[in-house]
């Protein structure tokens, strides 16, 4: 995987975090609201479009594509020449500019990247900030994703880690979200992913109510496209719990509430959900 990949997937990565109209990413943080979601037959279905919507999956076709739509915008380039000027020998070169988003707003990218051996291997830090930023008019994101890794082998291999917390508002019901305590570890293995992470959310787009999600098995795949392997856990109030395994075959999930048994869902068939 060349170290253009890398910009693209890791900036479809942070808006897919908010731009899916689900929630998003979080983890065990001492300022963490407890749970108050009950999960229930009932609402798996519609807990699990949440999850997957706003879980990285490397661009889902078919519904789950509003990700890689927001990532084509200029900036993924603008990322990309930021962490390709750290590939220069012994060179430490910071980017730091403010785009405007398609509709409203701006998005801020602050990338450093820096090599002290002509570029084979290649540090980088920095952040995404979303301020009242739009691409669709329909959704609105603000706050600050932090990004920070390695690259080795020119940018074929490396690892990536992403934090911090964002919130989304629906324009039309002015409801909002917020994904709190992100935390993301992801190794990049030529033209492979694999991840684990844990997250929150809460607000008034999930009823204010709040649940959790956390990795209890590494989530895999290949670049491009949707996760082959890996199991998400959902935590909600009172003790309940949801998993969240994906299908090998990379079309959709199987979702197991409460050991209540285990109930397949096509990503057509989240997409769907997700807008109810």
């Amino acid at each position: 995987m060349k170290i253009q990949t890398l910009a693209c997937s890791l900036l479809t990565l942070s808006v897919s975090l908010v731009g899916c109209g689900g929630g998003g990413g979080g983890g065990s943080s001492s300022n963490q609201p407890a749970n108050t979601l009950v999960i229930n037959e009932d609402n798996a279905p519609a807990v699990a479009a949440i999850v997957v919507a706003s879980d990285f999956t490397g661009g889902i076709e078919s519904g789950f594509d509003g990700a890689a739509a927001v990532s084509a915008i200029p900036e993924q380039k603008k990322y990309f020449e930021a962490l390709e000027a750290g590939r220069s020998a012994n060179a430490t070169e910071r980017f730091n500019e403010t785009f405007a988003c398609d509709v409203s707003g701006t998005l801020n990218l602050d990338i450093t990247g820096s090599s002290n051996d002509g570029g084979d291997t290649v540090n980088f830090s920095g952040k995404f900030g979303f301020n009242n930023c739009s691409n669709d008019g329909d959704f609105f994101i603000n706050g600050v994703l932090s990004t920070s890794g390695n690259l080795y082998g020119g940018g074929d291999r490396g690892n990536v880690n992403m934090g911090g917390s964002v919130s989304l508002r629906e324009a039309s019901s002015s409801k909002s979200v917020t994904i709190g305590g992100l935390s993301l570890k992801m190794d990049l293995e030529y033209d492979e992913y694999s991840y684990t992470q844990s997250y929150y959310v809460t607000g008034s787009l999930v009823e204010g109510n709040t649940f959790s999600v956390m990795t209890s098995r590494k989530v895999t795949g290949y670049i491009g496209a949707a996760p082959t392997d890996g199991v998400l856990t959902v935590n909600g109030a009172e003790g309940s719990s949801m998993t969240i395994e994906f299908d090998s075959g990379g079309a959709g999930v199987w979702v197991n509430e409460n050991d209540h048994g285990r109930s397949y869902y096509s990503y057509e068939d989240l997409d769907t959900l997700s807008e109810d």
